[in-house]
């Protein structure tokens, strides 16, 4: 997922975003740092050409699962 910066966003159309985010973090019980790295494991097995070494384990993708939910 790539993130931009976006400047003029209304405050509470953030904080919006932002609460809405969490919940789906928090309904899921997965940090959102967990959740960044099982992405980041995706991602990296993605660049890699999908190959049978390195596949993300089970728990990596619900957590990537769960980053995208929240995105």
């Amino acid at each position: 997922m790539q993130l931009r910066l976006i400047f003029r966003v209304h405050r509470k159309r953030k904080s919006s975003g932002i609460a809405t985010a969490r919940a789906v973090f928090i309904s899921a019980g997965v940090s959102a740092e967990t959740a960044a790295d099982g992405m980041f494991a995706v991602e990296g097995w993605d660049d890699a050409g999908f190959p049978d070494v390195g596949e993300p384990t089970e728990a990596g993708d619900i957590a990537a699962t769960v980053w995208m939910d929240a995105s």
